[in-house]
């Protein structure tokens, strides 16, 4: 976003003591001892690494519509903050034993460690913690909180759904705008629950209707520019991250950029990003001949171009609440993490 240089953002020091916080509030989650194969994985998953990102975005949201407030009140946030948490990471659980992953975040998956039974009931009472603390957190908001909640957990559902059936296609049997499906599958997989992030935060402090909308839908463009920047580093990540390109183009994944190449080839380079497609037995030459016919295309500019594009169109919905400087600071923020070079 052109201005977002001179918007006021939030230092590393301030980030690092907001997720400072949250960690404290997901480690004080009052969860039950018993049954231990019900509780045990659900603390394994959230003790693992992580950016904590979308609780971020609720706590930034809620600062920035109420930038005053009182211990209490700074608690219940941190508790709708963790309800977003856990939610995520019941996606997650649930996402890995339908994919087969067998690692997350450097570990053992939930239904690897213990087995997939237990994966799914776990995943299913974490969802339940979840719906917990954002109706308790802010009781006389429950209403609110609770629909955009369960809004966002359908869409999510939705967009895993649409990922399984894009999955299950063959290259021939695509429909006839198979990228404007892929950005709606992300729209719902990623981004919603990005754009939930900021209207639990500012619904709990009391935004208007309007402000609600408006942060829906700022959520939506950064989070899909978000998963468009993910599917580019994957394939273009310096090397000096050590981080092995091409994993998506091994497992044979219809990213944005796969799916704008077969748009734009011609129908002998068609006929060879279907003839690597349908190859597994050479990973290192799958990998360079692919990424070869995405630069004879383009694509990397391609990305870049419709990452800008949402972020152009998220300044234009962030203009009119650009007035508090807490939500100025929060879309800096958002550009930063939709932007990231690793």
């Amino acid at each position: 976003m052109s201005s977002s240089e001179a918007r006021p953002s939030v230092a590393p020091l301030e980030l690092a003591e907001l997720r400072a916080g949250i960690e404290r509030a997901i480690a004080e989650l009052p969860l039950a001892a018993e049954p231990a194969l019900l509780y045990e994985p659900m603390r394994y998953l959230l003790a693992l690494p992580a950016k904590r990102m979308r609780p971020l975005l609720v706590l930034l949201a809620y600062r920035a519509f109420k930038p005053s407030c009182n211990a209490s009140e700074w608690k219940a946030a941190h508790e709708l903050a963790v309800a977003v948490e856990l939610v995520h990471n019941f996606t997650l659980m649930h996402d890995d034993i339908m994919d087969r992953a067998p690692m997350r975040r450097g570990q053992a998956t939930v239904h690897v460690k213990w087995d997939e039974n237990t994966a799914i009931l776990s995943g299913d009472a974490m969802f339940a913690e979840a719906m917990a603390l954002v109706v308790g957190a802010f009781p006389d908001r429950a209403s609110v909180l609770g629909r955009i909640f369960t809004d966002a957990a359908r869409a999510v559902c939705e967009g895993q759904m649409r990922d399984m059936e894009q999955a299950a296609l063959t290259p021939e049997a695509l429909g006839e705008h198979p990228v404007n499906d892929y950005l709606m599958m992300i729209g719902q997989k990623t981004a919603a629950l990005l754009g939930a992030s900021l209207q639990l935060g500012a619904a709990a402090a009391g935004a208007d209707e309007r402000s609600l909308a408006l942060l829906g839908q700022i959520g939506w463009q950064m989070g899909t520019a978000f998963q468009l920047q993910d599917d580019l580093l994957d394939v273009y990540a310096p090397e000096s991250l050590g981080k092995q390109p091409g994993g998506d183009i091994l497992e044979n994944k219809k990213t944005y950029l796969w799916l704008r190449a077969l748009e734009k080839a011609d129908a002998s380079t068609r006929a060879e990003l279907l003839r690597w497609f349908a190859t597994s037995d050479r990973p290192a030459d799958k990998v360079a001949a692919v990424t070869e016919l995405f630069d004879r295309l383009g694509i990397a500019a391609d990305t870049e171009a419709m990452v800008q594009r949402y972020f152009r169109e998220a300044e234009v919905l962030a203009a009119p609440l650009l007035d508090r400087p807490g939500v100025s600071a929060l879309i800096a923020f958002l550009t930063q993490l939709a932007s990231r070079k690793s």
